[in-house]
Formats: structure tokens, sequence, C-alpha cells
């Protein structure tokens, strides 16, 4: 109750005028509260059903990843809905853009789309799993459905934002290029591209800053993929001399 007081608080005494109706912050609030509660009274009611099938005849451990699933999605979309109304997003935006209006259509109807397709996302990677395994005994490898579902969750609401958005691509297709194609050498190196390309966009119209990025990137590329370890190397010391001619040239 606390912490619900806390962001009751928050929400009626923001540092810019709110744009949202009291009606519609209150709504929020509850829906958020009744998402959280019964998401995990999902999960919790999954894990009891592992627990009863040693003495009761269930299905527990596909009942726990249904509603595991279930409950993962009821949260998500909870969180979902509860961000459009973070003030300290909106001061930023409005910091950016005086003319920034979340009631514009397209911010709305955008974040409507995300939650939507966020929410659906796990339940029904547990239902094709599910399926998958049960009919056509395809546990394995269809059980990469489960994680790459997950990553996915966390891709949809920031994937405007390729800052964001480029570790957890990198993630997922190294479980794609392990599971599917046997690649899990070289895959690995995606991740590590991709954690430095989201490094190298905000720098990007700064190429002192990122020739050294720049070349690290080269390097895990002709690194695992080419096994040019040699004299691929030689791609990062050969960034950071580019980055200090640049920054002497700017200077004279």
């Amino acid at each position: 109750f606390g912490f619900l007081s806390l962001q009751r608080f928050k929400l009626n005494t923001p540092p810019v005028p709110q744009w949202f109706t009291n009606e519609e912050r209150a709504n929020s609030l509850m829906r958020f509260s009744i998402g959280i509660v019964a998401g995990i009274l999902l999960i919790v009611v999954g894990l009891a059903a592992t627990i009863l099938q040693d003495y009761i005849p269930i299905p527990g451990d596909s009942i726990f990843l249904m509603l595991a699933g279930a409950g993962a999605a009821v949260l998500i979309y909870a969180c979902l809905g509860r961000n459009k109304l973070k003030v300290e997003e909106f001061n930023q935006s409005l910091a950016k853009n005086p003319d920034w209006n979340p009631r514009q259509p397209d911010f709305k109807s955008m974040n409507k789309v995300k939650g939507r397709i966020a929410a659906m996302i796990m339940p029904a990677a547990i239902a094709v799993y599910l399926a998958a395994g049960m009919f056509f005994n395809l546990w394995h490898p269809l059980w990469v459905i489960l994680p790459i579902s997950a990553l996915l969750c966390g891709l949809i609401p920031v994937i405007d934002k390729p800052v964001a958005a480029m570790p957890i691509l990198g993630v997922i297709l190294f479980f794609v290029a392990g599971i599917f194609f046997h690649m899990w050498h070289p895959g690995w190196a995606l991740i590590v591209i991709f954690v430095l390309t989201s490094g190298l966009i905000p720098v990007m119209h700064k190429p002192e800053a990122a020739a050294p990025i720049l070349g690290l990137i080269l390097f895990f590329i002709v690194g695992p993929f080419f096994g040019l370890w040699h004299p691929g190397w030689v791609l990062i010391p050969l960034g950071g001399m580019v980055s200090g001619i640049i920054s002497i040239a700017k200077k004279n």
C-alpha cells in the first residue's frame, strides 16, 4: 500500500503539467496493480502444480509452463501499460520537442500495438512448444522458442530505440545461429558485435570516438567468422590511431 501511495503521489504531483486525466491515471494504476497480482498468482499456481504432481496424477510441468508463460505475459503487459504514464519520459521528450504530446493518435496507438504484441508472444510460444513437444516429440530444438520469445518481449518496447535494441537482437541471433545452424561458434561473436554497435550508434557523428569501436567490431567479424585473428588484431590499434589522427586534425 505504501508503494501504491507513493506512485499515486508521483502521478498527482508531476514536475510538468500532466497530459493524462486523473481518471486515466487512476485506472492505469488500478490495472497495473491487478496485472502484477494476477501475473504473480498465475506463476505461483503453476509452481504449486509441479509440487502436487507427486501426489496427484496431473501434468504438473506442462501446467507450470503454460501458467508461467501466461503470468509473464500479464506482468509484461501491465508494466508496458504503466510506462506510458512515466512523467520523466515526458520531460525528456518535451525538452527535445516542445510540441510533443502523448495524446497524439500515433503515440497512443503505437504503445497499444507494442503492448498487445508483447503480451501475446510468450503464451503463443509456450503453446507452440508444448504442442510440438507432445505431438511431434520436438522438445529439442524447439525449447529455444522460450528464451527467444522472452527476449522478443524485451525487444518490442525498445524496437524504435536502436541503442537499447541491439544487445537483445544480438542474443536472439546467437540462439538462432546456435540451435538451428549449430554455429555456437562463431555465433557468440554476434552478441559482442551487437553490443559494440549499440555503443557505436550514439557517437556516429564523432569520428574520433567512433573509430576505436569500429575497429573492435571489424576485429570480431574477421576473427571469428573468417579465422583472421592474425593479422585482424591490427584493426584494434588502427582504430585508435585513426581516432588520434582525427583529434589532432580537429585541434589544428
